[in-house]
């Protein structure tokens, strides 16, 4: 039986920000093809509203987007260099294969075959 969820949704206008520089990275979806994300990071216009320089980052697929800055492209790079960090990372790797291999097993035999703790809590 499926779960009924209360939630506040606000709607709001998309603004477009003046750009000193942008860079764009259209992402295809690995599932659905014609779905895409955009990644673009840019250096905003200063204004009086923000008079201080940053860089910001925009997450976009058409349908909802996502805004966040940061004080300098220093401050950018470490956070994106963590994450690439993470993604090298032993348990990631190892988690990944593991779900490959239930991926596989599940297309193969359409059910999970064995038990893992990473699916079933004992």
């Amino acid at each position: 039986m499926p779960e009924r969820l209360n939630a506040v949704i606000t709607a709001c206008k998309p603004r477009f920000l003046q750009k000193t520089i942008s860079f764009n990275i259209h992402i295809e979806d690995a599932f659905n093809i014609g779905i895409y994300t955009n990644l673009s990071v840019f250096i905003p216009k200063l204004t009086p509203k923000y008079p201080l320089a940053c860089v910001m980052v925009n997450l976009s697929n058409g349908r909802s987007s996502c805004l966040f800055r940061c004080q300098d492209p220093i401050e950018l790079k470490k956070h994106l260099l963590h994450m690439v960090d993470l993604l090298d990372s032993q348990l990631f790797k190892e988690r990944w294969e593991r779900i490959k291999d239930h991926s596989d097993n599940l297309i193969t035999n359409g059910f999970l075959s064995a038990y893992d703790p990473l699916y079933f809590k004992p």
